[in-house]
């Protein structure tokens, strides 16, 4: 019987948690860059305009969230693309990724711009701008439009250098966005006087500044990419539109959010309620800096570990987000509750009735946030790992359907607490929906519960997971007791010990050349043995991860042999494994060194 042994080769999850900790502060400080943008806008126009800028601007949002639509629809479903192109060793595929993500990118804003500038004026009279406020959304949006195709590509760095490993250049292209953003929007709102229109125009030059810097590094410097011939291509673009389907129709489903609780509020409340709900949206986006932002931390590594079917990798990333998450989450909500007043104030609001209006709207807008992190966790995690019917069905849920319909019923009653309180609605509902649908698949047997990981492979081949210190008698001993994993599967004692011997050596290059004087760091294994009916033995396969420096074992091998034929030094017994096994593979993905031995 094939087995997967417990015993004290164990995974305690260090690396995960090593290798998450590491992502997700840039994860989320770039995420914050993006979103101090928006809440710069919003404090700026506030203090200045006063609040027929807020309700100018609260009209016009749907104009952003249209070029974010295209953007999160090609940088989102372009990475997870090369994410999986990536775990399948396929590297000229995650090329094609990038440079069909540019083309689409670049493409769909200009004509969206060109649209959007002939049936300008329509677009402004749909979306609610009437009377006084007319003037400034008119001024705003035509830059906007103008200039939108800045938003639409800086989402390509944004995802993509994630899998590139290059966090700190990440966090210091999307903090440089928010700083030019908030020193333009002051030079040609207060010295040059443009009003709303000066506000536009510096978030227009600091996207497109950021943008076109980004792309430049996606095809520049350490692991970048490269952009390729498109030929043949044309079921990449579909996969793509599948891939990225998600993250687009969350922006486009805020549009048509955005449209209509404009109208509801509006119609209840007047410019007042217009100011509390752009006030409420621009809360909403810093808390997407924990929302979002986490999750994004995790995408990548979800697209890679789900097509090398890595489930006990993904079981710890996910628990591990979750843990960390709903933490973030309860003390961001508790600050907002608290201190709603003052964070209205902020935004130039000082009207009695207009911040008492206000800040009941921040409070009772955090209170839905503990239960969007899972939804938002989750839909990330469904859309990176391959179930993109149910990321766009939570998606659809808890963005328009949960929200806007209870907005409507609940205003007529409530007021404008009931619009409020729409919004924790949506996400209790879209929790519920989701137990249902996951009830349904778990009858099916093949996946397990909440995370739909595929047990085929657990089921017909023995696995084991483990995480070794780097340290030599670690080592030793993780080689000794791999034998007993081998023999319990009935691997031919030569195989049994190849296996032995390639883990070792391995192991041992990695840490002499990442973490010669860290014994603490750990490197993460999976062995896994697969029946192959074209062959008389089981392949096994050895994937080791960990983190450091970049070391391409395969390369510092060839390279120590070309300089000294005779004497390969410590490299001889990583010759051996490259000569014995039938593939041997490195890659740096996302900042990690990943090696594969198949023997």
């Amino acid at each position: 019987m094939r087995q997967s042994p417990s015993g004290a080769l164990t995974d305690d999850g260090s690396f995960i948690q090593q290798t998450f900790y590491h992502h997700l502060a840039p994860a989320m400080l770039s995420m914050f860059g993006v979103m101090a943008s928006t809440m710069a806008n919003t404090l700026i126009t506030g203090n200045v305009l006063g609040a027929d800028g807020l309700a100018a601007m609260s009209v016009v949002m749907p104009i952003y969230f249209v070029f974010a639509t295209i953007g999160s629809l090609v940088g989102v479903g372009g990475s997870t693309l090369a994410s999986h192109a990536i775990g399948r060793n396929r590297q000229a595929d995650a090329d094609g990724a990038l440079t069909l993500s540019v083309v689409l990118a670049v493409g769909l804003a200009l004509a969206v711009s060109a649209l959007g500038l002939l049936f300008l004026d329509p677009i402004l009279r749909l979306l609610g701008a009437q009377g006084n406020l007319y003037p400034m959304a008119r001024a705003y949006s035509l830059i906007y439009v103008a200039g939108g195709v800045g938003t639409t590509v800086f989402y390509l760095p944004y995802n993509f250098l994630k899998l590139m490993g290059r966090l700190r250049l990440l966090t210091a292209l999307f903090f440089g966005m928010a700083v030019m953003n908030v020193a333009l929007d002051l030079l040609f709102l207060l010295p040059m006087g443009m009003g709303l229109a000066g506000v536009a125009l510096g978030t227009v030059l600091a996207s497109l500044i950021t943008a076109v810097a980004g792309t430049v590094c996606l095809v520049r410097g350490p692991g970048a990419f490269h952009l390729v011939s498109l030929r043949g291509r044309g079921k990449d673009a579909l996969r793509l539109m599948e891939q990225g389907s998600p993250s687009a129709l969350n922006n486009l489903a805020t549009v048509l959010r955005s449209m209509l609780l404009n109208r509801i509020v509006l119609s209840v409340a007047g410019s007042v309620g217009l100011a509390a709900l752009s006030i409420v949206s621009t809360t909403a986006n810093l808390s997407l800096t924990v929302l979002s932002g986490l999750p994004q931390a995790t995408a990548p590594f979800v697209g890679v570990f789900t097509c090398q079917r890595d489930n006990t990798s993904l079981r710890q990333m996910e628990k591990l987000a979750l843990g960390v998450g709903m933490g973030l989450m309860c003390v961001f909500a508790a600050l907002v509750s608290v201190f709603a007043g003052p964070l209205c104030r902020l935004f130039g609001v000082v009207d009695p009735l207009t911040l008492a209006k206000a800040a009941h709207a921040v409070r009772l807008f955090a209170a839905s946030l503990i239960a969007a992190l899972p939804c938002c966790l989750l839909i990330t995690y469904y859309q990176a790992g391959g179930h993109t019917g149910l990321a766009n069905l939570m998606t659809v849920c808890r963005a328009f359907v949960f929200v806007v319909g209870p907005a409507w019923l609940l205003a007529s009653r409530l007021g404008l607490s009931g619009v409020w309180a729409a919004f924790s609605a949506g996400e209790w509902a879209t929790l519920l929906i989701l137990g249902i649908v996951l009830i349904f698949c778990r009858k099916k047997g093949r996946y397990s519960p909440i995370l739909l990981l595929d047990r085929n492979i657990e089921q017909n081949g023995a696995y084991i997971s483990f995480a070794v210190k780097a340290e030599s008698s670690a080592i030793a001993e993780c080689a000794e007791q791999i034998e007993d994993f081998c023999t319990q599967n009935e691997l031919s004692p030569k195989r049994t010990m190849l296996v032995s011997l390639s883990l070792e050596e391995m192991l041992t290059g990695i840490r002499d050349h990442c973490f010669p004087d860290e014994p603490q760091r750990t490197m993460d294994v999976r062995i896994l043995v697969v029946p192959d009916q074209t062959r008389k033995d089981d392949v096994v396969v050895i994937r080791i991860r960990s983190g450091g420096p970049a070391f391409n074992p395969i390369a510092y091998y060839e390279r120590r042999a070309e300089e000294s034929p005779e004497n390969v030094g410590d490299s001889l017994g990583i010759g051996m494994i490259v000569k014995a096994a039938e593939v041997v593979d490195y890659k740096s993905t996302f900042g990690v060194n990943n090696l594969t031995v198949m023997l």
